[in-house]
């Protein structure tokens, strides 16, 4: 995965204050990612894993802000919403992302919050996902083979036994 964190190249490109801040390359697109605290930037490291690609230099570049605030609490997990290329996600977070844009943005109470992985997935994927899939990229989540002259691929959730087959 290609990505600068706090280098004079990033905060050339991106107001700095008193937020850490990164660029990543998932699926080749740039994303610019900036947040109220380092742990942030960690989760998001943790969710672009495995998105190892070079940076399309001519492509779209992807915003994604991170903030530790207050958040309205709505109970239950995360509920997602969208309306055309905007999407909203409420729950224990509050976080938009316009596609249009090529923006997203998301307001935590806990710096740790993405410490649960499931909680990553369900937002910060979401998210960069949802701007990724409406800017030139489609993400799949698969396994691959070949046996003889032909390739085989299997798509399907993560834990599904793709790669044990």
């Amino acid at each position: 995965m290609s990505a600068e964190i706090g280098t004079e190249t990033a905060r050339g490109k991106l107001p700095t204050g008193d937020c850490a801040f990164a660029y990543f390359s998932p699926l080749g697109v740039t994303l610019r990612v900036k947040a109220s605290h380092p742990r942030l930037i960690e989760a998001v490291a943790a969710a672009c894993r495995g998105w190892e690609a070079p940076v399309d230099a001519h492509g779209p570049v992807l915003d994604l802000w991170l903030k530790v605030g207050p958040v309205p609490v709505y109970g239950g997990g995360p509920v997602v919403e969208t309306d055309g290329l905007g999407l909203s996600i409420r729950g224990n977070i509050d976080a938009r992302a316009d596609a249009g844009r090529g923006q997203a943005w998301c307001r935590v109470a806990d710096p740790d919050a993405f410490n649960d992985p499931e909680l990553r997935e369900q937002v910060l994927d979401c998210l960069i996902l949802w701007l990724l899939t409406r800017n030139g990229r489609t993400p799949i989540h698969a396994s691959a083979f070949v046996a003889g002259s032909t390739a085989i691929l299997l798509a399907g959730r993560s834990g599904s036994g793709k790669s044990c087959l």
